[in-house]
């Protein structure tokens, strides 16, 4: 299955959650903005981000995730923070 036809699940089924990784709430917001797909249309109003971290890399990945948190928020407007 594609982004494109996972974002358009999310408004034919109103999905009010999601539940995925950091870098795949970016790549969904990225795709949306390329196909012109409002997000802020969207029924999500809560995000599920999923960390899988690899012990010793976990101070490296925690640093650059917490960099793209506000990202990650903004991608999706219709979720209250």
């Amino acid at each position: 299955m594609t982004t494109i036809s996972r974002l358009q699940l999310l408004f034919d089924h109103e999905i009010d959650f999601v539940c995925c990784t950091p870098t795949y709430a970016l790549r969904m917001a990225e795709v949306a903005e390329q196909e012109h797909i409002d997000l802020a249309a969207a029924a999500v109003s809560q995000l599920i981000v999923v960390l899988v971290l690899v012990i010793l890399l976990g101070p490296v990945l925690s640093q650059q995730i917490a960099n793209q948190a506000s990202g990650i928020l903004d991608a999706f407007p219709s979720m209250t923070r």
